[in-house]
């Protein structure tokens, strides 16, 4: 995943594709980051970095991600 990010910040590939994340092995390797935006957000330096799923003419961007209602309520 790091390496795909490094690619694209260095515009060596135009696009990243993601397959799921085992969140408890990546704990395991040290980092602490819980998915796939927030360690492309930690790579880049981004402030803000919205998940956008694109499906034919369907556009959909998450508004919290990786957050239990709870917490994004709080």
């Amino acid at each position: 995943m790091t390496k795909a990010g490094e690619l694209a910040l260095a515009v060596i590939v135009d696009g990243i594709a993601t397959d799921p994340l085992n969140k408890e092995a990546a704990a395991m390797a040290g980092y602490e980051s819980i998915g796939h935006t927030e360690l492309l957000q930690e790579l880049s330096g981004a402030s803000i970095v919205p998940t956008r799923l694109m499906a034919k003419n369907l556009r959909v961007v998450h508004l919290t991600t990786h957050r239990s209602l709870r917490v994004t309520c709080d």
